[in-house]
């Protein structure tokens, strides 16, 4: 594990065992635009092992943020995007939804590796006040 996520694995729900299942996890991140590029942004800073993109434009990005990272690109996820899962939100706050659910899930313990995809709108949906 990286000293640059020793930030994260002192918050108490996250820890050593927490940051190792975030790295061994494996997020598959649809489409590719700005919610694309939010959720890439927040998964690949938090140290997710294995990212599968949409494109080469989504790697070259993760690649800029975390070298180390693994990296498959699936070009028929373009077709899927993360705004789309969360129509009422903007492409910002759908990103950051997304990546945050998921670092929570894998946390948790509920997903190794992790897949939101497999998942139906229902399960996924954000709970809004």
């Amino acid at each position: 594990m990286s000293s640059r996520h020793l930030r994260q694995m002192r918050v108490p729900e996250v820890g050593h065992e927490g940051q190792r299942a975030i790295a061994e996890a494996k997020a598959t991140i649809p489409g590719d635009d700005l919610a694309s590029e939010v959720a890439l942004r927040y998964l690949a800073g938090a140290g997710v092992g294995t990212l599968v993109v949409a494109s080469e434009r989504l790697e070259a990005l993760g690649r800029a943020i975390d070298k180390r990272l693994m990296f498959h690109i699936d070009a028929s996820l373009a077709t899927a995007p993360i705004s789309d899962t969360d129509a009422s939100m903007g492409p910002v706050s759908a990103g950051c939804a997304f990546a945050l659910r998921f670092l929570a899930d894998v946390v948790v313990g509920r997903r190794r590796p992790a897949n939101l995809l497999a998942e139906t709108p229902e399960t996924t949906k954000l709970e809004r006040p």
